[in-house]
């Protein structure tokens, strides 16, 4: 009889939670007992797993030794104390979303790029996944940097309001009904308008123009690759999609890399998907909405610089992202460490 893993979800009545129990369904998670965990509003529901529901349970006194994994997956809730309290039952923690207000040193963990990071985690008994647009952009472009290296890459990230919760996905939907039905709109979530409209806005720190979550990038982009030369450019803006974000890249490489060779690549790697686009196929967030694959699209090589390649990505950052990596963080953990 293979080995079997008592686990908790902290926030599965959230996006990155439910996403998290369908990923661990759909890629056979050898669980044993599964807690579904939530706050006191969400004690008492019941959330999808593979073809049954389970109860939500209280967070607020859960036992930690009950289990041996627990992923933190809260959709609004600070649940920074839920940490320290797991860890020192003996739990090893992978935290999905990466805002739960744990401080640490401690590198953040993509599969198939730096799961080697893995290891210099398991002392301390955490791990955490790196910023959304992180894990759809390096599982397509690591291949790449290790074809033919990277100097630099610029990318628009056209985010879903889904990476704001379901109050994001509650305000869109608010708006929008509102619009459509010539009635007034309350502005909460977002700092303008969202229905049908793109919002560029974002605190940006002054000396640099650039916001946290893209200074973030930056500096994941180092420590996933271990090479402090590479140079991420990023700009956000927010679109009224519910779920799907849509990233467009331009690289420069260090070495000039035939196109083909990129495909085989991509080919070989069962988490992404390269999609040739034709009048009747091609990648939206409306198509992928549910997909665990990062969807590659639109790729041309510069036709002047032979060391220029654009693509776009569209990807379902709950599922093909935040779930999915801690969904193989947790497989490596049991194969290789537990």
């Amino acid at each position: 009889m293979s080995k079997t893993f008592d686990i908790a979800v902290v926030g599965a009545t959230g996006i990155a939670g439910e996403a998290l129990l369908d990923q661990l369904a759909a890629r056979r998670f050898p669980i044993g007992t599964l807690y579904a965990l939530g706050n006191e509003d969400a004690v008492g529901e019941r959330v999808q797993y593979g073809e049954g529901s389970i109860r939500v349970a209280d967070i607020a006194g859960f036992d930690y030794s009950l289990v041996q994994l627990v992923f933190l997956a809260p959709d609004e809730s600070d649940r920074a104390d839920t940490i320290p309290r797991a860890i020192e039952a003996g739990c090893y923690v992978i935290d999905v979303t990466s805002q739960a207000g744990f401080e640490t040193d401690l590198p953040p963990v993509l599969a198939g790029v730096n799961e080697h990071a893995i290891a210099s985690c398991i002392a301390q008994r955490y791990f955490r996944n790196p910023s959304c647009a992180s894990m759809l952009i390096w599982p397509v472009l690591k291949p790449i940097y290790d074809l033919f290296g990277i100097d630099r890459v610029d990318v628009t990230i056209l985010q879903a309001v889904s990476g704001r919760g379901r109050q994001g996905l509650e305000e869109l939907a608010s708006q929008t009904a509102n619009l459509l039905n010539a009635k007034p709109i309350e502005i909460a979530t977002f700092p303008a308008q969202i229905a049908f409209n793109a919002i560029s806005y974002a605190e940006v720190e002054q000396d640099s123009e650039f916001s946290a979550d893209e200074m973030r990038i930056m500096s994941e982009a180092r420590i996933l690759l271990g090479d402090a030369a590479v140079i991420v450019n990023p700009i956000f803006l927010t679109i009224p999609v519910f779920y799907g974000d849509c990233l467009v890249c331009t690289l420069i490489l260090r070495d000039p890399g035939e196109l083909e060779e990129v495909i085989q690549a991509w080919n070989r790697n069962k988490e992404v998907k390269f999609q040739p686009v034709s009048a009747d196929t091609f990648p939206t967030p409306v198509s992928t909405a549910g997909s665990a694959k990062i969807h590659i699209c639109r790729v041309r090589q510069d036709p002047v610089d032979p060391r220029g390649l654009s693509l776009a990505l569209v990807g379902d950052c709950s599922r093909a992202g935040m779930a999915r990596n801690s969904v193989q963080i947790a497989e490596i953990l049991v194969k290789d460490y537990l």
